[in-house]
């Protein structure tokens, strides 16, 4: 009997000692201007930390928001599933807290190179007027980076390197000024059919 005392009065203890921790900690946090919300979030994580995330669902504690893919939000929608289960939990547990759909981050200062085909980069690089280095250039690049495929329009075997390195060679060559703006504007234009 004296013993399970001592447990019930050791274990009360030990809460209050870890209240009183708790509180010292807050107390400093608020003393050094912090923001007692971005300090809930584990250490190393900066920026809106997502406590659970699965395939479509996410809790934002900062923002106090559930947020749902449209995929997600489509299967929660049905009762039973595994999806509507968990969302009832999060809303359970977390009842303050907005549900909220997930949207793509549009980035207006971004490059677009909307049309650019591995062909209207060919008849680019003809129009150049150092058109045979640069060709010569390319040619060693899809050489090394491609592969031998069948053409859909002409049904012969070709080398093609990947859109993305071929792409990505061309906007360096862009930019290392090998080959003339002024015409890659005005093919572009001509090319446009």
């Amino acid at each position: 009997m004296i013993s399970k005392e001592l447990d019930i009065t050791f274990c009360i203890i030990r809460a209050q000692r870890l209240r009183e921790i708790n509180q010292q900690n807050l107390s400093q946090q608020k003393n050094n201007g912090g923001d007692l919300n971005k300090y809930a979030v584990p250490k190393g994580k900066k920026g809106n930390y997502m406590t659970k995330s699965n395939n479509g669902c996410a809790v934002s504690h900062n923002d106090k928001t559930i947020t749902l893919t449209k995929s997600y939000a489509k299967k929660a929608n049905t009762p039973g599933t595994k999806e509507f289960r968990e969302l009832s939990k999060l809303h359970k547990a977390y009842p303050d807290y907005d549900i909220v759909m997930r949207t793509a981050t549009i980035t207006a200062d971004k490059d677009t190179h909307g049309g650019l085909t591995i062909e209207r980069i060919e008849k680019i690089i003809n129009v150049q007027t150092n058109a045979e280095e640069l060709m010569n250039e390319y040619h060693s690049f899809v050489a090394f980076w491609g592969k031998e495929v069948e053409d859909k329009k002409t049904g012969k075997k070709v080398m093609r390197a990947p859109y993305g390195k071929v792409k990505s060679w061309y906007l360096k060559k862009v930019k290392e000024g090998k080959i003339n703006e002024a015409l890659v504007l005005v093919s572009a234009e001509a090319n446009n059919d």
